[in-house]
């Protein structure tokens, strides 16, 4: 609008010029018959004068118009745009919500907003010539899973380490994944002997009781996968637990239960466990309703005497264990017998310290 204004201004002011000069016909005639030629001179020079005035105003006022109208036209356009793009998000929003339909109904709460997590990576509500139609926002909607029992569900079937969310008002941790032990869906919170390194090199398990509580170790190899997290995973509903042992001659074992959980911290931890099945024995009837205990925080009914510092371990310990698995580990002689309690037993194979363990749990509601 600009570039017409401002051709049109000398464009105008050379007409207004030339045709009084020239003679501007009916106008300056209606003088010629009663005046002389000086003032015919004179009259039409003012005529000039005031026909090229008025004519500056005329553009003044044409530009003056046609920019107001100008920057009309670029506000409805700029709002147009932007409205394409408040109609490209309402349609991305659209599909994440058909998506999570899909799901299933323990989405809803989900949809309704009460456990999201959503983040825009990326969005812009810009307008003017530097969009680069057609312009589409780029969304990323990260709803972590609960579990690995959720990640099976979604259609993950390769057993690893995957990043899971319990509990939406805490960070995402990542945890070893069972998919195909009896149908998948397990997350691992004990793993040990995984790798082939002597013992002098392997995850040291005689922890503090702040470590046993947030976790350690690496989740690619040995780890606990820490108190606090267990107690998110178990805490809404209750869980099944398997426990598989794998002797020294490769002999692998399982006790599975039908009910797993364990309280908060305020209580310690408590164990709450039954319904045993398996053939490996029940390592774990004599600790039901135990709270956990480490070297540094006794929490047993063993008296004066720590079961945790006694048997170098940390565990539901009663007065002291039927099973110890987060005790010493040995290789002494490749056959797991040791001459002290101290190693990682189960059941009633006492003084035989396993290769391998491993607990993982599965929700059941």
């Amino acid at each position: 609008m600009k570039t017409f204004a401002t051709l049109a201004l000398p464009f105008l002011a050379f007409l207004l010029t030339f045709f009084p000069q020239s003679g501007e016909s009916a106008y300056t005639r209606g003088y010629a018959s009663s005046s002389t030629t000086a003032e015919r001179s004179r009259q039409g020079s003012v005529l000039h004068s005031f026909d090229k005035e008025k004519g500056y105003e005329v553009v003044i006022k044409l530009e003056d118009a046609f920019g107001e109208v100008g920057e009309d036209l670029k506000l409805i356009k700029d709002l147009a745009a932007d409205m394409r793009v408040v109609k490209a998000l309402l349609e991305d929003v659209s599909q994440d919500v058909k998506e999570l339909r899909q799901l299933g109904p323990d989405t809803e709460n989900l949809i309704e907003g009460s456990n999201t997590d959503r983040r825009v990576s990326q969005h812009s509500f810009s307008s003017g010539r530097n969009r680069t139609p057609p312009y589409r926002p780029q969304w990323e909607v990260s709803l972590p899973k609960l579990n690995c029992a959720e990640l099976r569900l979604s259609g993950q079937k390769r057993s690893g380490v995957y990043s899971i969310q319990p509990d939406r008002t805490q960070a995402t941790f990542e945890t070893y994944c069972d998919m195909t032990t009896d149908g998948g869906g397990w997350t691992v919170i004990q793993r040990r002997g995984v790798l082939n390194v002597p013992k002098a090199v392997r995850e040291n398990f005689y922890r503090t009781w702040k470590e046993y509580e947030n976790g350690f170790g690496s989740v690619r190899s040995d780890y606990w996968l820490g108190l606090d997290k267990i107690f998110m995973l178990t805490q809404d509903c209750s869980h099944e637990l398997i426990v598989n042992v794998t002797g020294w001659d490769n002999t692998s074992k399982f006790a599975r239960y039908g009910r797993f959980n364990i309280s908060g911290k305020q209580d310690s931890y408590r164990l709450a466990i039954a319904n045993y099945t398996g053939n490996a024995g029940d390592g774990l009837l004599q600790h039901n309703k135990m709270r956990f205990s480490t070297y540094d925080k006794q929490n047993d009914q063993n008296g004066d005497e720590n079961c945790a510092e006694l048997y170098r371990g940390a565990w539901w310990y009663k007065d002291c264990f039927w099973s110890n698995l987060n005790g010493e580990y040995s290789d002494d002689g490749a056959n797991g017998v040791m001459p002290t309690r101290s190693g990682m037993e189960w059941s009633s194979r006492h003084f035989y310290s396993y290769m391998k363990t491993e607990m993982k749990i599965r929700p059941k509601c």
